[in-house]
C-alpha cells in the first residue's frame, strides 16, 4: 500500500518538512510568548498606576483634614 500524496507539501523532503514543522513550532511558541508577556506588563502597569492613585488619594485626604 502506496501512501497518497500530500498536494499542500509536494516538492518537500524530509529536512523541508522537518524545517516547516520547526519554523511553524517556534513561530507558536513566540506568539504565545508575546501574548503571556503582553498579559503580564498589563497587568504590572495596572496594578501600579492603582497604587499610585491610592497614595494620591491619601496625601489628598490627609491635606483636606490638615
Amino acid at each position: 500500500m502506496s501512501m497518497p500524496p500530500r498536494p499542500w507539501l509536494p516538492a518537500l523532503g524530509l529536512r523541508g518538512r522537518l524545517m516547516a514543522i520547526g519554523v511553524f513550532g517556534l513561530s507558536v511558541g513566540l506568539a504565545l510568548g508575546g501574548l503571556v508577556l503582553l498579559g503580564v506588563l498589563g497587568y504590572v502597569l495596572q496594578r501600579s498606576v492603582d497604587s499610585e492613585a491610592f497614595r494620591t488619594a491619601d496625601a489628598v485626604a490627609l491635606l483636606a483634614a490638615e
